[in-house]
């Protein structure tokens, strides 16, 4: 019995430095990695260095898909681009350009999933390479070598482990494009899984305790920076906190929300 297809998204902006490790960690043919793949990385205004490493590795695997966005428009909209070109895929998994697969992952998530249909998406763990460690610019090879060393990331249901199924951005949208930063709290706020959402649960969510990502921290992360402005925080806090209000007196309604095209055209058909 053949397998089913998992997606990897991949959003990409000027993280080349990177991206390289990502796509080997996934396209690397070894025990551990799991097939069948569909790789989609989503370059949101990056320089041609972005671009010509996922070119290349599409060129040498046929398994990885490019979408290439002109002008940075910011995670959420990468994302959904990348949740259209998801064909037949069953499952969808979000992974960071600066961060890494680890073997087993994929694989140990799948299987639980397929096991259990009334759950609608697992998580895992995530190792930390930290830059107070001196590691945080290792390769894959080398993380693969130092895995013990790693730490383990202990925010709740990091957003670099969960692994969907295709039918909950059928149901319930995708990534909330007016966000440029809290898109992964958004969400699973709006799916109503996470502690503090204001909302009850719209899908059944499971931890696995298994180790599916490597994390990397390091000095050029977007999300730090973007933190360290004030003023530009305090207004994603301030979409954030309109979000909720919409939802709470709207509900997710096809005009509110960013559904996948190929969600919007069955609905259509219907």
């Amino acid at each position: 019995m053949a397998q089913p297809t998992v997606a990897v998204i991949v959003p990409c902006h000027n993280y080349h430095r990177w991206l390289t490790d990502c796509v080997y960690s996934l396209l690397l043919r070894r025990p551990g990695m799991y097939r069948p793949l569909r790789m989609i990385t989503v370059h949101d205004g990056c320089d041609g260095a972005s671009d010509e490493i996922v070119k290349s590795g599409d060129a040498a695997t046929q398994e990885c898909i490019c979408i290439l966005q002109s002008k940075n428009r910011g995670v959420s909209v990468a994302r959904n681009r990348g949740l259209d070109a998801i064909g037949n895929a069953k499952y969808v998994w979000f992974l960071d350009a600066d961060d890494m697969a680890i073997p087993g992952g994929i694989e140990r998530r799948m299987e639980y999933l397929e096991a259990h249909p009334d759950v609608d998406m697992v998580w895992g763990n995530a190792l930390k390479i930290n830059v107070d460690r001196g590691n945080w610019d290792w390769s894959y090879d080398q993380c693969m070598k130092g895995l013990r060393k790693l730490e383990r990331y202990s925010r709740w249901m990091n957003a670099q482990t969960l692994l969907w199924r295709r039918e909950v951005f059928a149901e319930f949208g995708g990534y909330y494009e007016p966000l440029r930063s809290k898109e992964d709290k958004e969400l699973i706020y709006r799916l109503g899984i996470h502690p503090d959402s204001p909302f009850k649960p719209r899908i059944k969510a499971k931890h696995l305790d298994v180790d599916v990502a490597i994390y990397r921290r390091h000095p050029d992360a977007k999300h730090k920076m973007r933190v360290a402005d004030k003023k530009w925080f305090a207004e994603c806090e301030r979409v954030f906190a309109e979000r909720m209000k919409q939802l709470k007196r709207e509900g997710i309604t096809h005009q509110n929300t960013r559904f996948p095209v190929w969600a919007e055209a069955a609905l259509t058909e219907k």
